[in-house]
C-alpha cells in the first residue's frame, strides 16, 4: 500500500514539472518580437547629395528624423534641400516600411508619393529606399518640383567620406593658363574631372594642352592618389594636393611632374597649379587652372 502511494505521488510530481517546462517553452514561443521600428528611430545628422542631370551639384547639410509608429512602420522627416529656385521644403513621409535584414542592419522603403506645399506640387516617381547599418543611415529618393522638366535625385548619408565625395567629385569647366620661363604663353578652355577612389583618395583628370603655338599637344593625364581635405572652420572649402608624380603615356613616353599639384575648392570652384614635362622636352610647362563659379 505504501509503495502504491509513493508511485502515485512520484507520477504527480513528474507531471507537474513537465507541465511547468511546457509552459516556459510556450511563453518563449509567444513572446512578442522586438519592435524593429523603435530600433531605427532617432535623429541622423548628415548631408544630402544633390544630383541633377547625372552630375552632383552639391551637398546640403541637415538631419533626418525617424520616429516609430504604433503599426510597426516609421515616419521619416526629410530635411530641406536645394538652393535658390531649387530649394525644397522639408518632407514628412509616413508609413515607411522597416525590415531587419541582418544583425544591426535594417532596410527602409516607401512607394512613390506626391505632395503639395504652398501651391507647388512635388512628385516622387521612384519611391524612397535606404538602410540603417551599425547606426549609419543612407537614403535615396527623387523629387520633381512644380513644372520642372526633370527630377532632382537625392542621396542622404551620415558617412563623412561619402559627404566629402559628394562635395568635390565632379566635372569642373573653366580655363587653363600656361607659363614658360615664368611668362604667360596663352590660355585655353579646359575641363578637369575629379573622381573618388575606393581608398578615400581621388583621381584628377587633367586636360590636354596645345603648346608652342599649337606645334605640340600634351595629352590628357590622369593623376591618382590626390588628397582632398576639408579646411577647418571653413564651410565649403577644401585643399587639393598630390606629391610629385610620373605618368606613363599610351605612346610609351613619360609625363613628369616635379613640383607636385596643389589647389583648392571654394564655394564649388576649383583652382589648380601644376607642371608637366613630356618625353624629351627640355623644360617643364607650368599650368594654372581656374573653374567658373557655380
Amino acid at each position: 500500500m505504501k509503495l502504491r502511494n509513493f508511485l502515485a505521488m512520484a507520477l504527480v510530481a513528474l507531471c507537474t514539472v513537465s507541465c511547468s517546462d511546457d509552459d516556459e517553452v510556450l511563453d518563449e514561443f509567444v513572446k512578442p518580437t522586438e519592435n524593429i521600428a523603435a530600433q531605427v528611430a532617432g535623429s541622423y545628422e548628415g548631408g544630402n547629395i544633390m544630383i541633377v542631370g547625372g552630375q552632383p551639384t552639391g551637398v546640403v547639410k541637415g538631419s533626418v528624423e525617424i520616429t516609430a509608429q504604433e503599426n510597426g512602420k516609421v515616419t521619416v522627416v526629410l530635411p530641406e534641400a536645394g538652393m535658390g529656385k531649387m530649394k525644397l521644403a522639408a518632407i514628412t513621409l509616413e508609413d515607411v516600411e522597416v525590415k531587419s535584414v541582418a544583425d544591426k542592419e535594417f532596410s527602409l522603403e516607401h512607394a512613390a508619393f506626391e505632395f503639395t506645399v504652398d501651391g507647388t506640387k512635388y512628385v516622387n516617381a521612384k519611391g524612397l529606399k535606404g538602410s540603417v547599418k551599425d547606426g549609419k543611415l543612407t537614403l535615396a529618393y527623387d523629387i520633381k518640383p512644380g513644372g520642372m522638366p526633370f527630377p532632382i535625385l537625392f542621396n542622404f548619408t551620415t558617412d563623412q567620406n561619402e559627404i566629402l565625395v559628394g562635395q568635390v567629385a565632379r566635372s569642373y569647366k573653366g580655363a587653363t593658363e600656361m607659363f614658360m620661363g615664368g611668362e604667360s604663353s596663352g590660355s585655353f578652355d579646359a575641363e578637369v574631372k575629379i573622381e573618388a577612389q575606393e581608398d578615400g583618395k581621388f583621381t584628377i583628370m587633367l586636360p590636354e594642352a596645345a603648346v608652342m603655338n599649337g606645334k605640340m599637344t600634351l595629352p590628357a593625364v590622369s593623376v591618382k592618389d590626390a588628397e582632398i581635405k576639408a579646411v577647418a572652420n571653413a564651410e565649403g572649402e577644401f585643399t587639393v594636393e598630390v606629391a610629385a608624380f610620373t605618368v606613363e603615356l599610351e605612346d610609351g613616353k613619360k609625363c613628369v611632374n616635379k613640383k607636385g599639384l596643389k589647389g583648392a575648392i571654394k564655394n564649388g570652384a576649383l583652382t589648380l597649379e601644376y607642371d608637366l614635362q613630356v618625353g624629351k622636352m627640355p623644360f617643364a610647362i607650368d599650368f594654372k587652372f581656374a573653374s567658373k563659379k557655380k
